[in-house]
Parts: structure tokens; sequence; C-alpha cells
């Protein structure tokens, strides 16, 4: 689930323009939909793996490289309580979030 997350704080950072928007907060954003954007790599400390089998093997034993086959709960949502303060789901806890590159 928290790769799920990490793609939806990196959408909505990624979407933003650079444009002085009036946000009012607190803002929730929720899961439409989980697609894949570009082919997974794999590395070991010293170099990438590049041998597809290989990947695909280990894609197979991970839930969170088959994430696009889950159902998406359309209660889940992050939280935005400031510019750089969220909460993920119904969880109280906060975490704080930095806007890097574009």
């Amino acid at each position: 689930m928290k790769v799920v997350y990490s793609l939806l704080i990196l959408s909505f950072f990624i979407s933003c323009k650079k444009e002085n928007i009036n946000i009012r907060f607190p803002e929730n954003l929720y899961i439409t939909k989980i697609e894949s954007v570009t082919t997974a790599r794999l590395f070991t400390n010293k170099s990438e793996i590049t041998d597809t089998t290989i990947i695909n093997d280990f894609i197979g034993q991970s839930d969170y490289f088959n994430i696009q086959n889950q159902a998406i709960d359309p209660t889940e949502r992050i939280s935005f309580f400031t510019k750089d303060t969220v909460t993920f789901g119904s969880s109280l806890k906060k975490f704080s979030v930095k806007k890097s590159g574009n």
C-alpha cells in the first residue's frame, strides 16, 4: 500500500503547475486508477540486472509490483493538512513531505 501512496504523492507533485494556486487545507486525494508507467528495473549492490527472466521471477514473488491488478478502495486517501504535512488513509500519524525536482 505504501507504493500506492508514494505514487499518489508523486503524481500530485508532478501534475502541479508553477502557478500560485491558493489551496484550502485540508485537501484529500483519492485513488482513481493504478497503472504501470515504465518497466521494472532490478539492481544488486554493484550493478543492474538486465535479464528479463530474472526480473520477472523477482516481480512475480512480490505483491508491490502487481498492485495494478488489485482492487482499488475508493475510501483510501492522502490527506494534506498543510503543503508539507500528510496522513495516509484513516491513520492519524502525520508525515512530512517535501517537493523535489519539478
